[in-house]
Protein backbone atom coordinates (compact mmCIF):
# COMPACT_ATOMS: atom_id res chain seq x y z
CA UNK A 1 0.00 0.00 0.00
CA UNK A 2 1.05 3.74 -0.90
CA UNK A 3 -0.46 6.58 0.52
CA UNK A 4 0.76 10.18 -0.75
CA UNK A 5 -0.48 13.28 1.16
CA UNK A 6 -0.59 16.55 -0.06
CA UNK A 7 -2.22 19.59 -1.60
CA UNK A 8 -2.76 19.29 -5.29
CA UNK A 9 -3.20 21.90 -8.00
CA UNK A 10 -6.05 21.33 -10.49
CA UNK A 11 -3.35 19.12 -12.83
CA UNK A 12 -2.81 16.46 -10.03
CA UNK A 13 0.62 17.87 -9.43
CA UNK A 14 1.34 18.51 -5.30
CA UNK A 15 1.95 22.00 -4.22
CA UNK A 16 5.11 22.67 -2.39
CA UNK A 17 5.68 18.88 -0.28
CA UNK A 18 4.40 15.71 -1.21
CA UNK A 19 4.63 12.58 1.84
CA UNK A 20 4.68 9.55 1.12
CA UNK A 21 4.29 6.53 2.96
CA UNK A 22 4.04 2.67 2.09
CA UNK A 23 3.73 -0.37 3.83
CA UNK A 24 4.35 -4.00 2.73
CA UNK A 25 2.82 -7.41 4.58
CA UNK A 26 3.21 -10.83 3.64
CA UNK A 27 0.99 -13.22 5.73
CA UNK A 28 2.88 -16.42 5.02
CA UNK A 29 6.30 -15.62 5.78
CA UNK A 30 6.97 -11.97 6.23
CA UNK A 31 8.78 -9.31 4.53
CA UNK A 32 12.40 -9.42 5.25
CA UNK A 33 13.04 -6.46 3.98
CA UNK A 34 11.87 -3.10 2.52
CA UNK A 35 13.43 -0.78 0.32
CA UNK A 36 12.72 2.23 -1.54
CA UNK A 37 14.75 4.38 -4.23
CA UNK A 38 14.26 7.80 -5.59
CA UNK A 39 15.18 8.55 -9.41
CA UNK A 40 17.39 5.80 -9.78
CA UNK A 41 19.05 6.16 -6.76
CA UNK A 42 20.81 3.94 -4.07
CA UNK A 43 18.03 1.48 -2.74
CA UNK A 44 17.38 2.82 0.81
CA UNK A 45 15.84 0.43 3.30
CA UNK A 46 12.34 2.39 4.04
CA UNK A 47 12.04 3.51 7.98
CA UNK A 48 8.77 5.55 7.73
CA UNK A 49 7.36 9.14 5.38
CA UNK A 50 9.43 9.97 2.65
CA UNK A 51 9.20 14.34 2.69
CA UNK A 52 9.39 15.30 -0.79
CA UNK A 53 10.06 18.82 -2.62
CA UNK A 54 10.10 20.40 -5.65
CA UNK A 55 10.73 18.32 -8.79
CA UNK A 56 9.93 15.44 -10.66
CA UNK A 57 10.00 12.09 -8.60
CA UNK A 58 10.37 8.31 -9.90
CA UNK A 59 9.60 6.45 -6.63
CA UNK A 60 10.05 2.72 -6.37
CA UNK A 61 9.42 0.09 -3.93
CA UNK A 62 10.67 -3.29 -3.31
CA UNK A 63 9.49 -6.27 -0.88
CA UNK A 64 11.16 -9.09 -0.31
CA UNK A 65 9.47 -11.82 1.90
CA UNK A 66 11.27 -14.25 3.55
CA UNK A 67 11.10 -17.14 1.34
CA UNK A 68 13.08 -14.22 -1.36
CA UNK A 69 9.94 -13.49 -3.29
CA UNK A 70 9.85 -9.89 -4.50
CA UNK A 71 7.28 -7.22 -5.63
CA UNK A 72 8.00 -4.08 -6.28
CA UNK A 73 5.45 -0.75 -6.93
CA UNK A 74 6.66 2.54 -8.48
CA UNK A 75 4.76 6.27 -8.30
CA UNK A 76 5.73 9.40 -10.58
CA UNK A 77 4.57 12.54 -9.18
CA UNK A 78 5.32 15.59 -9.90
CA UNK A 79 5.65 18.51 -6.87
CA UNK A 80 6.02 22.31 -7.61
CA UNK A 81 6.44 25.50 -5.49
CA UNK A 82 2.69 26.70 -5.30
CA UNK A 83 4.05 30.01 -6.01
CA UNK A 84 4.12 28.48 -9.91
CA UNK A 85 0.81 27.05 -9.13
CA UNK A 86 -0.69 31.05 -8.47
CA UNK A 87 1.10 32.58 -11.81
CA UNK A 88 3.19 35.52 -12.47
CA UNK A 89 2.85 38.52 -9.95
CA UNK A 90 1.08 41.00 -11.76
CA UNK A 91 2.97 43.75 -10.43
CA UNK A 92 6.14 42.31 -10.81
CA UNK A 93 8.66 44.35 -12.85
CA UNK A 94 8.97 42.09 -16.02
CA UNK A 95 12.11 44.07 -17.54
CA UNK A 96 14.20 42.92 -14.38
CA UNK A 97 16.85 40.50 -14.68
CA UNK A 98 17.58 38.11 -11.35
CA UNK A 99 20.49 35.21 -10.88
CA UNK A 100 18.90 32.72 -9.25
CA UNK A 101 21.40 30.07 -10.19
CA UNK A 102 21.48 27.01 -8.19
CA UNK A 103 23.88 24.26 -7.59
CA UNK A 104 22.97 20.12 -7.72
CA UNK A 105 25.14 17.48 -7.41
CA UNK A 106 24.15 15.83 -10.14
CA UNK A 107 22.82 17.18 -13.89
CA UNK A 108 20.76 20.07 -12.21
CA UNK A 109 17.79 19.07 -13.96
CA UNK A 110 16.12 17.49 -10.39
CA UNK A 111 15.91 19.42 -7.39
CA UNK A 112 17.19 17.43 -4.62
CA UNK A 113 14.71 16.71 -1.75
CA UNK A 114 15.64 18.91 1.59
CA UNK A 115 14.12 15.80 3.71
CA UNK A 116 14.33 12.02 3.10
CA UNK A 117 14.04 10.77 6.80
CA UNK A 118 12.25 8.38 8.33
CA UNK A 119 9.60 9.12 10.90
CA UNK A 120 9.04 6.55 13.75
CA UNK A 121 5.72 6.22 15.64
CA UNK A 122 5.64 5.30 19.41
Amino acid sequence: MVDIDGKQSADGAYLDSATVRAAATDADSGIASFEYQLNDGDWIDYGGAISLTAGEWNLRFRAIDRNENAVMHSETLSVIAAEDEAGPDPGADEGTETDETESSPDDGDRAQPVVIAPSYAG
